[in-house]
């Protein structure tokens, strides 16, 4: 099965070959964009193929995908490619494009920054348990030693300056020669310390917009042709033919404008849905909340046929593949997708209506494992939305107790609500229903 994004429900798995067809072809437009050639249709094509990839299960959210979205997005609508690139020697397009189309390019690379910093104004963020539970899963050490807990402290806050102070340090001239170096170190040491993909080497090239427009221009000369030469036309900003840069028009204008106001609203959806996003998961998407919490989840499923009430326990394990089982433990909307999945699929084959009800414990920054969601709840007759429904649990408070027993034999060692409590100790065997440990360090 997939996790479908509301509204996207319409959209077709690639399939097997179809999905090595489709990055076969990113590939190519990567290269394409890469030397500048057709680099906005490349961008485009670029686009959509993630786009379509993205939208086919939200288990494959990551944050540098959505930003990867993001930027090819508008890089097939503005003017790019007008120096060092086949676009601008094969044409008398003009060397320079406007300082607006730059400050974009620096919105879009600062909102994660921007927003990383804000959603880490959290105190058990500052508290440091997030971190050091990452810490110590990631480097085997033990909470109570006292390297783990310094450092946790030391890159939890050293964190939140960093984000919310790098923009700024980037954007005014006498501090960039400083912060610039700053956040290669930073990435460099996240990428070292957390398994976050290419977020790090992506944000280290990303940035550089950041840097003065004509620096690899400067570069080059310096290395290539020294400092004496002369650069071809269109080849260098500082040598171009200065030409007035076209100012947007009013409807570009208002465009990117509507665009920038919904990606600063956007990750402050959450602030107006009930609940902590981290227990809820409602609003974590699309808002840049990255490395903000360990959270771990094992969840059961048990299917009854209301004409006679006997039950059986689902084994939901089938129906996934492993980064699925990864990640859909700990969010309540993805429980209720495979309540439903194992619903439709009994009526599929038998012709009846079941329900379908969900033990579904989490575990979040060390805390014991709690209800996520009621376990009384048919959620094979709830609505599509979980942010419609009243069946997500509030999250408990903190604890000082750390809970580092992993996923799997939780149900003997906390007390289950009386209908669980017979289904799953009526049997010796052990339960092996689709079990998850994951601590979400990389969304």
């Amino acid at each position: 099965m997939h996790f479908n994004w509301p509204g996207f429900e319409w959209v077709p798995a690639p399939g097997t070959v179809g999905t090595s067809l489709l990055f076969g072809i990113l590939f190519v437009s990567g290269l394409l964009l890469l030397a500048g050639t057709a680099a906005r249709a490349a961008s485009a094509i670029t686009c959509a193929g993630l786009t379509w990839f993205f939208l086919t299960d939200q288990t494959s959210y990551q944050n540098h995908y959505y930003l990867l979205l993001l930027l090819t997005g508008i890089g097939s609508v503005l003017p790019l490619s007008r120096t060092l690139s086949v676009d601008a020697e094969s044409s008398a397009r003009p060397a320079l494009i406007p300082c607006w189309v730059l400050q974009v390019l620096r919105f879009h690379i600062a909102l994660p920054y921007l927003f990383g910093g804000i959603s880490k104004l959290d105190p058990e963020w500052l508290s440091g348990r997030p971190m050091l539970l990452l810490l110590c899963d990631r480097l085997d050490l033990q909470p109570g030693d006292s390297p783990a807990e310094v450092g946790a402290l030391i890159l939890t806050w050293g964190g939140l300056v960093f984000d919310v102070a790098i923009v700024p340090l980037l954007l005014w001239k006498r501090t960039l020669p400083f912060a610039f170096p700053a956040l290669v170190i930073f990435h460099l040491v996240n990428a070292c310390l957390f398994p976050i993909h290419i977020f790090p080497w992506f944000m280290i090239g990303a940035s550089t917009v950041f840097l003065p427009p004509d620096w690899p221009t400067r570069f080059l000369r310096q290395r290539v042709a020294g400092e004496n030469s002369q650069a071809q036309a269109g080849s260098a900003v500082v040598l171009a033919e200065w030409q007035e840069p076209t100012p947007p028009g009013d409807f570009l204008l208002l465009t990117i404008c509507c665009w920038c106001l919904l990606q600063l609203l956007l990750p402050l959806r959450h602030l107006a849905i009930p609940g902590d996003a981290s227990w809820t998961e409602q609003g974590h998407f699309f808002a840049w909340r990255m490395m903000l919490r360990g959270k771990t989840g094992e969840v059961h499923f048990l299917a009854t046929r209301p004409a006679d009430g006997y039950s059986w326990l689902a084994d939901h394990s089938r129906l996934l593949h492993q980064e699925q089982l990864a990640r859909f433990s700990i969010d309540p909307e993805m429980i209720r997708q495979v309540a439903a999945t194992i619903a439709g699929l009994h009526q599929e084959r038998t012709g009846e209506r079941i329900e379908v009800r969900a033990l579904a414990l989490a575990s979040l920054n060390g805390r014991p494992p709690a209800l996520l969601i009621d376990p009384e709840v048919d959620l094979a007759a709830e609505p599509e939305s979980a942010s419609k429904g009243t069946w997500i649990l509030p999250k408990p408070p903190a604890s000082d107790l750390l809970w580092r027993h992993p996923p799997g034999d939780w149900v003997r060692r906390i007390s289950l609500p009386d209908r669980w409590q017979k289904i799953l100790h009526r049997r010796d065997e052990p339960v092996t229903t689709g079990l998850t440990q994951v601590n979400k360090i990389s969304d």
